[in-house]
């Protein structure tokens, strides 16, 4: 399982949703409602990475999990400004990949 991310619009906004794979044990999944897509994210991303402050999680999950949640929340908390901060192999097509899901 990867980790995944989602924002779908739910009644009053949107419902940010971060799921964490623990392995074959299952996932962990940190939700939020917010009144913008780009708010719901950046919320969620704080509660995964509340939830990775656990030294008992943080030992379970693969490795990577924490950039993961942490580039989330830069992303979300930058807004569009966010898409020229990304760079290295690959940073088009992350660029490319955010353009299409219009999350701005």
């Amino acid at each position: 399982m990867k980790i995944q991310f989602r924002v779908v619009k739910a009644a009053g906004g949107y419902a940010g949703t971060i799921t964490l794979p623990i392995g074959a044990a299952g996932a962990v999944t940190a939700s939020a409602l917010a009144p913008t897509k780009q708010a719901a994210l950046q919320t969620a991303a704080g509660l995964a990475s509340k939830l990775l402050e656990s030294p008992l999680l943080a030992a379970i999950m693969p490795p990577g999990t924490g950039a993961a949640v942490k580039a989330t929340q830069l992303i979300a908390s930058k807004g569009p400004a966010a898409l020229k901060l990304i760079t290295g192999p690959g940073a088009d097509r992350v660029v490319s990949t955010l353009k299409k899901l219009k999350f701005w």
